[in-house]
Protein backbone atom coordinates (compact mmCIF):
# COMPACT_ATOMS: atom_id res chain seq x y z
CA UNK A 1 0.00 0.00 0.00
CA UNK A 2 1.32 3.13 -0.74
CA UNK A 3 -0.23 5.16 2.38
CA UNK A 4 1.70 3.99 5.50
CA UNK A 5 -1.50 3.78 7.48
CA UNK A 6 -3.07 0.99 5.13
CA UNK A 7 0.27 -1.14 5.96
CA UNK A 8 0.78 -3.57 8.88
CA UNK A 9 2.05 -1.35 11.87
CA UNK A 10 5.03 -4.39 12.39
CA UNK A 11 6.01 -7.85 11.33
CA UNK A 12 3.85 -9.32 14.29
CA UNK A 13 0.91 -8.02 13.20
CA UNK A 14 1.21 -9.52 9.40
CA UNK A 15 2.06 -12.84 11.25
CA UNK A 16 -1.17 -12.59 13.26
CA UNK A 17 -3.13 -11.95 10.13
CA UNK A 18 -1.38 -14.76 8.66
CA UNK A 19 -1.92 -17.31 10.90
CA UNK A 20 -5.90 -16.17 11.21
CA UNK A 21 -5.64 -16.05 7.40
CA UNK A 22 -4.55 -20.23 8.08
CA UNK A 23 -7.06 -21.07 10.04
CA UNK A 24 -9.88 -19.95 7.65
CA UNK A 25 -10.29 -16.70 9.69
CA UNK A 26 -10.78 -13.19 8.51
CA UNK A 27 -7.73 -11.20 8.76
CA UNK A 28 -7.68 -7.91 11.33
CA UNK A 29 -5.72 -5.76 8.96
CA UNK A 30 -7.62 -5.34 5.90
CA UNK A 31 -11.48 -3.85 6.14
CA UNK A 32 -14.39 -5.36 5.22
CA UNK A 33 -15.66 -3.53 1.72
CA UNK A 34 -18.86 -2.82 3.37
CA UNK A 35 -16.39 -1.00 5.75
CA UNK A 36 -14.67 0.64 2.63
CA UNK A 37 -17.47 1.53 0.83
CA UNK A 38 -20.70 1.64 2.68
CA UNK A 39 -22.46 3.79 0.16
CA UNK A 40 -21.72 1.22 -2.81
CA UNK A 41 -22.62 -1.00 -0.37
CA UNK A 42 -25.50 0.29 0.37
CA UNK A 43 -26.95 0.90 -3.08
CA UNK A 44 -25.89 -2.47 -4.50
CA UNK A 45 -28.01 -3.93 -1.43
CA UNK A 46 -30.85 -1.74 -2.62
CA UNK A 47 -30.96 -2.52 -6.02
CA UNK A 48 -31.04 -6.06 -5.19
CA UNK A 49 -33.90 -6.04 -3.25
CA UNK A 50 -35.51 -3.71 -5.55
CA UNK A 51 -34.96 -6.33 -8.61
CA UNK A 52 -36.15 -9.02 -6.08
CA UNK A 53 -39.31 -7.06 -5.41
CA UNK A 54 -40.19 -5.86 -8.81
CA UNK A 55 -39.48 -9.56 -10.12
CA UNK A 56 -41.66 -11.15 -7.42
CA UNK A 57 -44.29 -8.26 -8.35
CA UNK A 58 -44.28 -9.14 -12.09
CA UNK A 59 -44.71 -13.22 -11.11
CA UNK A 60 -47.35 -12.77 -9.08
CA UNK A 61 -49.42 -10.26 -11.35
CA UNK A 62 -48.60 -13.05 -14.31
CA UNK A 63 -50.10 -15.31 -12.33
CA UNK A 64 -53.57 -13.52 -11.86
CA UNK A 65 -54.20 -12.88 -15.45
CA UNK A 66 -57.28 -13.84 -16.98
CA UNK A 67 -56.95 -16.90 -19.59
CA UNK A 68 -59.30 -17.27 -22.33
CA UNK A 69 -61.27 -20.29 -22.53
CA UNK A 70 -60.03 -22.16 -26.16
Amino acid sequence: AKDPRERYPDGDALADDLERFLRGEPPQGIPSPRARFPLSAALVALGVITSLAVGGALLSGAEELPRSPT
